[in-house]
């Protein structure tokens, strides 16, 4: 007996009869010529109240998009969209109300044909059409398929083009000026405006009058404005007289996009904020984020490791500042990058969905730029590098960027250098302290280029002699400003001068008042500054961490000398060859003389000069040192020769400068107080290298 319950056996599965293979539907584009003309009607919906023909770039038509109407329940009509496109069916081919191949700009020969004209972008065929009778100028398009479907067209033909958006007066509208300005950046417009509409819909037109009425109607767009009475050359002046261009939020690319966008405002970074159903988006707002974020540069050290982000923020006060974000700080939660934009003044929002998107923006933002970072000041290269600028060619040749905050006050400025030299520098002529000193500021840029050893100069002498006169002359060359000046204390650990001289690397560091340290800590000190390099330390997992390096002078004041310092802790304390090599005690007041300062230069005595050196450093600083490194960096190996043909000169020689071979004074390759050439005995300078000066038996001063 037939059981026909049971299951088939795989014999009878494969003698069964098999259904012929679904020949898919093909959409052919452009419509071959061949084709007759379509029929634009549907079998439920009747004849389509419009048809639309879209063309590609040669004018071949793609397809078309037909507005038919059905009546609702409650007898209200509403609009529907189809696209009827040219098929191969297994039937043959014909017309079928089915999606297009590709999705052109509505009017795209236009377009083409008009490079140098405005691409007036509608909601809709129908107002596209009708903005044409208003703008005659322009070339007025659309994309299909109406508000939320733009980015299924192709925006690439609105590339190098001014681009003027008119949105219907309601929320789909709002949203499709969005998408179309997003869209349009994108593919590289020009320019993106907006044509605000709310006021003019406000008014309309009656026996040649125009009257204002309450409201703007829902929906309002310029197919209503022929209905309101508007013509041409009313709703041009109208434009003019509402002022209703408008410009609109900036989008902000990301990488790789996603549904949500940025885009930049006035007020600072608003995020597309979605909400979901079972997959679906069913609805997107805008909320701001935070204030003005922008980006920058992606950065990474000189081995290509330690990834970051730079960006620009804007403070309520309108200031602009730069902050760098580790990519490590992107990780967790955020609250670490939070606390650091807050700080440099940027306001953000508090809530959940606006922290999770500015740190998605945060994780995603892009751009072309990319900028190495250093952890301290000086020589990188050829070029030099502070927290504020670089100067010379930097590797790669792009932007250099210290991303920690510095210590020193070196790149601050005031006045000018034409000033600097008026009131500083042409006072150090006959004092040769204070022409010392200036030349101290100016030898740390020489030390990388010339392989010499870091070290430190100590003027010691009384109180009340101009010992911090010197000093602060000195600083000017480099920078200034705030408590101090460019001057640090002495006071500190050897671990905390660590930081502070890795600040100053291949800069002047200037310590004031040596009595101030601890006198176990001179000694270490004094051997730490000039051997360039800190302690080695472990990290929190055991390993050793790169410890901080140097390139420094360090011009010093104090009443006692480093051996007297050292020493004021026991007769079993005392300072050793090396630290004394490497830390020269300077007498500050000259033989014959009672303070620091030889020639007054017409003041009317020692103090009031000191006085009005004081006051002049602390107006005009910060500008020489630039000038002389640019001018270092311009022709780094003719400096180099130069400054070591007149050191070598200087060790034979002594102070006279005058050559065995030449007899005639040598002559250093800038001058600090003319920016040219000068004599010794007009400009005295530093011999760099001043462990060889040491050995060779010269004096210094």
């Amino acid at each position: 007996m037939l059981d026909i319950c049971s299951p088939l056996t795989e014999e009878e599965i494969l003698s069964a009869p098999q259904p012929p293979p679904e020949v898919p539907v093909r959409v052919v584009s452009p419509v071959p010529e061949s084709a007759p003309d379509p029929e634009f009607s549907h079998p439920a919906l009747g004849k389509a109240l419009a048809a639309w023909a879209y063309r590609d770039e040669a004018g071949a038509i793609v397809g078309y998009m037909l507005r038919f109407e059905y009546v609702e329940a409650d007898g209200r009509r509403t609009p529907s969209y189809l696209p009827l496109s040219w098929c191969v069916t297994p039937e043959g081919s014909r017309w079928r109300l089915k999606g297009l191949e590709t999705y052109p700009l509505y009017r795209l020969p236009d377009i083409v044909l008009n490079p140098e004209k405005t691409i007036l972008v509608c909601e809709g065929e129908k107002t596209a059409d009708a903005a044409a009778r208003f703008f005659p100028d322009m070339v007025t398009t659309t994309s299909p398929f109406g508000w939320n479907m733009a980015r299924k067209s192709n925006w690439l033909s609105v590339k190098g083009r001014n681009v003027l958006v008119a949105p219907d007066l309601d929320k789909n509208g709002q949203s499709y000026a969005d998408d179309v300005v997003r869209l349009s950046f994108e593919a590289g417009a020009a320019s993106v405006r907006l044509l605000s509409l709310d006021k003019i819909a406000r008014c309309e037109w009656h026996g040649g009058e125009r009257l204002v009425r309450g409201s703007a109607p829902e929906g309002w767009d310029l197919a209503d404005a022929a209905a309101d009475g508007w013509e041409a050359e009313t709703l041009r002046q109208a434009i003019v007289e509402f002022d209703c261009i408008e410009t609109p939020p900036h989008p902000l690319p990301v990488e790789p996009p996603t549904h949500v966008h940025f885009r930049m405002t006035p007020k600072g970074v608003e995020a597309e904020i979605l909400t979901w159903q079972r997959g679906d988006i069913i609805n997107g707002r805008w909320e701001w984020i935070c204030g003005p974020l922008q980006f920058v540069a992606r950065t990474r050290d000189t081995e290509g490791k330690n990834w970051g982000l730079l960006v620009q923020v804007t403070d309520p006060d309108g200031k602009e500042t730069e902050v760098h974000l580790s990519e490590e700080m992107l990780g967790g939660d955020g609250a670490e990058v939070r606390k650091i934009l807050q700080s440099a003044g940027l306001k953000i929002a508090t809530g959940r969905d606006e922290r999770e998107a500015l740190k998605d923006y945060l994780s995603r933002i892009t751009g072309p730029d990319t900028a190495t970072t250093v952890d301290r000041m000086g020589w990188l290269g050829n070029c030099f590098v502070t927290p504020g600028k670089t100067l010379g060619a930097s590797l790669k040749g792009e932007r250099m960027v210290m991303p920690h905050v510095s210590h020193s006050r070196a790149g601050h400025t005031s006045g000018t250098l034409g000033e600097w030299k008026e009131q500083v520098a042409k006072y150090a002529a006959g004092n040769s302290r204070l022409a010392f000193a200036l030349s101290a500021a100016f030898a740390p840029p020489l030390l990388k280029h010339l392989n010499a050893e870091s070290g430190g100069f100590h003027f010691v002498g009384p109180s009340s002699i101009g010992k911090s006169t010197a000093l602060e002359v000195a600083g000017s060359v480099w920078g200034g400003g705030g408590t101090g000046g460019y001057i640090r204390p002495w006071r500190a650990t050897a671990n905390g001068l660590e930081g502070i001289a890795e600040a100053h690397c291949d800069a002047l560091l200037c310590l004031d008042e040596m009595g101030q340290i601890r006198a176990h800590e001179a000694g270490h000190a004094a051997y730490m500054l000039a051997n360039g390099i800190g302690k080695i330390r472990a990290n929190r997992y055991g390993d050793a961490r790169p410890p901080k390096e140097w390139r420094t002078i360090a011009l010093s004041t104090g009443e006692v000398t480093l051996a007297d310092k050292v020493s004021e802790e026991g007769a079993h304390n005392r300072a050793v060859a090396g630290q004394q090599t490497r830390f020269v005690d300077i007498p500050a007041v000259p033989a014959d003389a009672e303070t620091l300062i030889e020639k007054i230069h017409g003041f009317p005595d020692s103090g009031a000069l000191a006085r009005h050196l004081k006051a002049a450093s602390r107006a005009h600083y910060g500008h020489a040192w630039e000038a002389f490194v640019q001018r270092v960096a311009a022709d780094v190996e003719a400096i180099t020769a130069e400054a070591e043909g007149t050191a070598g000169c200087f060790l034979q020689n002594g102070v006279s400068g005058i050559g065995r071979r030449s007899g005639k004074p040598c002559r250093p390759a800038i001058c600090f107080g003319c920016g040219g050439r000068r004599d010794r005995d007009q400009a005295p300078h530093l011999a760099v290298g001043q462990r060889r000066i040491q050995r060779g038996g010269a004096k210094v001063l």
